[in-house]
């Protein structure tokens, strides 16, 4: 809990503009962070970013560790999806299939490599 009176601040990085917007979520860099910070005159508590599995199922170490080297906790939307478009029902990750235990093992891999980490991170599912 912060401290009474005061708030924990976030930043998600959406893109520049809506020609360049990350579809994928997660190309936010050191320095779109410093740069956002310098605008609004505040340090951020933690950097949102998502992690789809269309890409990879593999705990996104190498994001986190960067976040965590700026004393900053990693916020993860772990997206189980196989691509960016929305616009129908996912097939490959779908709920059924999550039920059924068909990526027990990669949730299990992801969770541990998570437990690993070793520091703070917060994790977001079910968008």
């Amino acid at each position: 809990m912060p401290p009474a009176g005061k708030l924990y601040h976030g930043f998600y990085w959406g893109g520049v503009g809506t020609d360049e917007h990350d579809p994928t979520e997660h190309d936010v860099t050191p320095g779109d962070v410093a740069r956002y910070e310098q605008a609004v005159g505040k340090q951020t508590a933690w950097i949102y970013f998502s992690d789809n599995w269309f890409e990879s199922r593999k705990f996104p170490a190498v994001m986190c560790g960067w976040i965590r080297d700026r004393k900053k906790v990693p916020y993860i939307r772990l997206m189980l999806r196989s691509n960016v478009d929305q616009r129908h029902s996912e097939k490959t990750f779908s709920l059924g299939k999550i039920i059924a235990g068909d990526f027990d093992v990669d949730l299990r891999a992801w969770a541990q490599d998570a437990k690993n980490f070793g520091s703070p991170i917060l994790i977001e599912w079910g968008t």
